[in-house]
C-alpha cells in the first residue's frame, strides 16, 4: 500500500488499503478497519471512481453497524443507496435498502424501514429475483413485529412461508420430470425390441417361401419323369441332380446368412437391453440419492420453520401479555366512577379496537360550580396512540388549572403537543366546561365529530361549529369557542368516529344519519341508558364484522339547579 501510494498509483493503493481493512475486520479490530476504508475512500474520491466509493460506503455502513453506531451507519448506507439509484442497479438498490432497514429497526424507525422495504419488494417483483422476494417478505414480517403490528407481521410471514413452500414444490417437480425421462427410455428400448422381432419374422417368411418353391420343383420333377423316356429321364436326372446340388448349396448359404443375421441381431438386442437396464439402474440410483438429499433439505427447512414458528409464538405470547398489561394501565387512567353531583347525570364507555387504543374521555371538577368533560380520538392505533392519548389527557388537566375557558385550554395543549412532534401524530378533541348551577355550557371543537344535543322541547340539535384544526398540527394556532345553555332534561352526547364509521360484513358505514335517528324522538332515558342504546345498536349493525376502530361515547344529562332556577343567559 505504501509503495503504491508513494508512486501515485491511487487505484492499486486503494485495493491494498481495502485488503488491509478486510483483514482487520475479520480479526474484529473495527477501528483500524474503518481507518483503512476511509483512506481508500479518499483515494477513490480523487479518482472519481463512483462504483468504488459506493462499495466502500457500504462496507463502512456495515462496520459502524457492527459497533452499534447505527446513525453513522445509516449515513453511509444512504450514500450507497444514492449511488445504486444513479446507476439503476436494481440488485444493488435492494441490498442497500435491506442494510438501511436493519439500521432503522435498531433505531426504532419502523415506519421509514417499512416504506423502504416495500420499495425493495416492488423492485424484486419486477426483476423476478426469487431470493430477493423471499428476503423482503421475511424482513417486512420482522419489522412489523418490532413495530408491534401483529396482523402485518403474520401477513408477511405467511407470504414468506407460502413462497418457501412453492420453491420446495418446484424442486420436487424436477425430480418428477427425471422419473418421466426414465419411463421414456424404457419405452424406447421396448420399441427397438419390437423392431428386431419384426425383422426376425420377415426372415422366417422368406425361408418358408423358399421351402414352398422346393416343393413345387419336386412336383414338376415327378410330372416330367412320367412324360420322358428312360434316356431322357437319365439325362434329365443328371441335370436335376446338378440343379439340386446348386439349390442345396444356395439354400445352405442362405441359411448360414440367416443364422448369422439372427445371431448379430440377437447380440445387438442383448447389448441394447443390457445397456438400457444398466442406465435405468444408474439413473434410479441417482434419483434416489437426489431425492434423499432433497428430503434432508426439506427436513432441515421444516425444522427451521418449526423453530421460527416457535419464536413467533413466544413473541406473540409475550406481546399479548404486554398489550394486556398496557390495556389494564390505559383503562385505569380512564375514570370509571362517575360524578355524584346534584343536577348532573353523566356516564361514558370506551371500547378499544385492539388491546390498547387512542380514544379517550375525561371529566373532572375545577371548582364547586364548574365541571370539565370531553372526548378525544388520536390519529393512530395501538401502543403509540395510547401513549399520545395519555399525554393529551395529562396536558388538558394541567392547563385546566390555569384557565376555565375551553379555547384557552386547547390552545395551550395544542402548542405543547406540536413541539418536537416528530411522529406527526395528532388528536381530535371536543372539550366542554359546564356551570352546574346555571346550565351555561362553553365548548371548543378541535377537528372532532359534532356532538348531539337532545332537548325535550325542541328535539335533536348538533353543535356543528369547528373552532380549529386537530391538536398537534399547527403550533401557534389560537382556538375559538362556542356557547349554549342547558335546561332541565337536556342531554349532550359526545362520541368518536368509531361509532359513525363502524362497518358491517358488506363494508357499509353505520353513518351519522343512523345515529341521529336513534334520538330523533326524545324519550326519558338516563345517561347510561343512552350510552348502552348506542353501543347495542352499533354491535347489532356490525354483526359478525370485526371492530375496525376504537369506540367512545360520553353522555351528560342536565337535571337543573335543585335550589334555584336560572333563566337562559
Amino acid at each position: 500500500y505504501e509503495r503504491e501510494l508513494e508512486s501515485s498509483n491511487w487505484m492499486e493503493a486503494s485495493g491494498h488499503a481495502n485488503a488491509i481493512a478486510m483483514i482487520y475486520w475479520e480479526h474484529l479490530d473495527y477501528k483500524k478497519a474503518i481507518n483503512y476504508y476511509e483512506l481508500s475512500l479518499a483515494l477513490n474520491q480523487r479518482l472519481n471512481n463512483e462504483n468504488g466509493i459506493a462499495m466502500i460506503h457500504n462496507n463502512l455502513g456495515m462496520l459502524y453497524a457492527d459497533i452499534g453506531e447505527y446513525e453513522r451507519s445509516l449515513e453511509y448506507f444512504n450514500e450507497t443507496l444514492t449511488a445504486r439509484r444513479a446507476f439503476n442497479n436494481k440488485d444493488g438498490i435492494i441490498s442497500a435498502i435491506k442494510n438501511i432497514s436493519v439500521g432503522q429497526n435498531n433505531l426504532g424507525m419502523y415506519n421509514e424501514s417499512i416504506k423502504l422495504l416495500e420499495e425493495a419488494l416492488v423492485i424484486a417483483k419486477e426483476t423476478n429475483n426469487t431470493d430477493n422476494l423471499a428476503s423482503c417478505y421475511l424482513m417486512l414480517s420482522e419489522t412489523y413485529q418490532a413495530a408491534g403490528d401483529v396482523p402485518n407481521t403474520m401477513k408477511y410471514f405467511q407470504l414468506y412461508q407460502t413462497f418457501f413452500d412453492e420453491k420446495s414444490a418446484k424442486n420436487l417437480e424436477e425430480l418428477k420430470i427425471l422419473a418421466d425421462e426414465e419411463a421414456m427410455l424404457k419405452r424406447i428400448a421396448e420399441l427397438r425390441a419390437q423392431k428386431q422381432q419384426t425383422e426376425l419374422d420377415k426372415l422366417q417368411r422368406q425361408l418358408e417361401e423358399a421351402d414352398n418353391e422346393l416343393d413345387k420343383f419336386d412336383e414338376e420333377k415327378v410330372r416330367l419323369t412320367k412324360a420322358l423316356d428312360r434316356t431322357e429321364l437319365q439325362v434329365k436326372f443328371l441335370e436335376t441332380e446338378a440343379e439340386n446340388e446348386r439349390l442345396k448349396l444356395a439354400e445352405q448359404k442362405r441359411r448360414a446368412q440367416a443364422e448369422r443375421t439372427l445371431f448379430i441381431l440377437g447380440a445387438l438386442s442383448l447389448l441394447v437391453v443390457s445397456y438400457s437396464l444398466y442406465r435405468n439402474f444408474k439413473t434410479e440410483q441417482r434419483s434416489k440419492r437426489a431425492l434423499a438429499e432433497k428430503n434432508k433439505q426439506i427436513e432441515a427447512q421444516n425444522e427451521e420453520l418449526a423453530s421460527l414458528n416457535a419464536i413467533i409464538a413466544r413473541h406473540n405470547k409475550r406481546m399479548k401479555t404486554e398489550l394486556n398489561i398496557g390495556r389494564e394501565i390505559q383503562m385505569s387512567m380512564i375514570p370509571s366512577e362517575f360524578p355524584n353531583m346534584a343536577g348532573i347525570d353523566l356516564y361514558a364507555a370506551l371500547e378499544p379496537a385492539r388491546e390498547v387504543g387512542g380514544d379517550l374521555y375525561d371529566f373532572f371538577r375545577i371548582d364547586d360550580d364548574h365541571l370539565i368533560f370531553g372526548v378525544g380520538d388520536v390519529s393512530d392505533k395501538g401502543v403509540p396512540a395510547a401513549l399520545f392519548m395519555a399525554v393529551t389527557r395529562t396536558l388538558v388537566k394541567t392547563h385546566a388549572n390555569y384557565s376555565s375557558l375551553p379555547s384557552k385550554i386547547l390552545s395551550s395543549v395544542n402548542k405543547a403537543l406540536s413541539e418536537d412532534n416528530e411522529s406527526s401524530m395528532f388528536v381530535t378533541y371536543f372539550l366542554c366546561v359546564l356551570n352546574t348551577k346555571t346550565g351555561h355550557l362553553s365548548y371548543c371543537n378541535a377537528g372532532h365529530n359534532p356532538p348531539l344535543l337532545v332537548r325535550p322541547e325542541s328535539g335533536l340539535e348538533k353543535l356543528e361549529e369547528l373552532h380549529g384544526p386537530v391538536l398537534g398540527a399547527m403550533e401557534e394556532f389560537e382556538y375559538q369557542q362556542g356557547e349554549t345553555h342547558l335546561t332541565s332534561g337536556d342531554s349532550l352526547i359526545l362520541y368518536t368516529d368509531g361509532i359513525t364509521e363502524a362497518l358491517d360484513v358488506d363494508n357499509n358505514l353505520y353513518s351519522n344519519e343512523r345515529l341521529d335517528n336513534l334520538f330523533s324522538s326524545n324519550g326519558d332515558h338516563s345517561s347510561k341508558d343512552m350510552v348502552d342504546k348506542i353501543l347495542n345498536d352499533v354491535a347489532n349493525y356490525r354483526g359478525e364484522a370485526d371492530q375496525s376502530d376504537d369506540i367512545t361515547v360520553l353522555t351528560l344529562t342536565y337535571k337543573g339547579n335543585q335550589n334555584s332556577k336560572v333563566s337562559p343567559s
